[in-house]
């Protein structure tokens, strides 16, 4: 399975992005990535998820995951996430950071 994350905006538009391939992985990193987007019913969340009220500044969350011959994508922004997914998001958000600081 590969994952391919981004969160782009907020008030200093920075950027931070990552990708998993669970294939390079150890077998328990692996199970606990496919657990995080089972967990979150990925695959049938709508591709795309604005909140009620506008706003500013609001970070936007891309979630790209191809999986055999699924692949699915999904962007949110702040207040508009899913509840099923901010598992997920917050787990990618810190692969982010790690991979960000090697």
């Amino acid at each position: 399975m590969r994952i391919s994350f981004s969160r782009d905006g907020g008030f200093a538009g920075m950027r931070l992005a990552t990708q998993i391939d669970t294939d390079s992985l150890l077998a328990n990193d692996a199970t606990d990535w496919e657990k995080l987007i089972r967990d979150a019913n990925f695959f049938e969340l709508p591709s795309s998820n604005q909140p009620e009220m506008a706003g500013a500044d609001r970070f936007k969350y891309v979630v790209d995951v191809t999986k055999g011959n699924e692949h699915h994508r999904v962007e949110a922004l702040d207040g508009a996430i899913p509840p099923s997914l901010e598992s997920l998001i917050q787990q990618l958000l810190d692969a982010a950071r790690m991979s960000r600081h090697r």
